[in-house]
């Protein structure tokens, strides 16, 4: 995202610029225990999109950039802002779907929305009372139309479904 010239990047940088400059009414929490809750469930899913990545994107895409040759497939890696998404992507080339890292990805995602599904049980929202930045990073994995994503939790978190 560009503002003013000044690029931002990261989902969680984003959403918490846009919530400081443009925010009326404020999705920040009010509290320092509830902010910090927010922050650490950010944080939370960061780590959610990095692992959802091998699960959702690389699947879809990854017919695309194995076709490509050689010098293509690292011209076009090399434009990626996340040296770690170029590398992740790199070794499913070269690797396949079929790897240890998608099962420990999705083992990882599961993991991580059955810690929303405990939280969701103790209050109505990921940082408590209020709903947050957290509930709207949150959002497009619970919302996805990717069943690779829904699969790991539907049917089997009923907190989540409500939520």
């Amino acid at each position: 995202m560009e503002d003013e010239g000044e690029p931002l990047i990261e989902s969680h940088i984003i959403v918490q610029y846009l919530d400081i400059a443009y925010g009326t009414p404020s999705l920040s929490t009010e509290g320092a225990r509830s902010r910090a809750r927010m922050q650490m469930w950010l944080k939370e899913v960061d780590e959610l999109h990095a692992v959802a990545g091998v699960v959702t994107y690389d699947q879809l895409s990854l017919p695309y950039w194995s076709s490509l040759p050689n010098e293509e497939l690292e011209a076009g890696l090399a434009r990626f802002a996340q040296p770690a998404a170029a590398e992740r992507l790199r070794y499913l080339v070269k690797n396949g779907l079929g790897t240890e890292r998608v099962a420990a990805s999705k083992a990882a995602v599961a993991r991580i929305f059955g810690r929303v599904e405990a939280q969701l049980a103790k209050t109505p929202w990921l940082a408590g009372e209020q709903y947050s930045l957290a509930d709207v990073a949150l959002t497009p994995y619970v919302d996805s139309p990717l069943h690779a994503i829904t699969s790991l939790w539907h049917g089997k978190a009923p907190g989540i479904s409500n939520w």
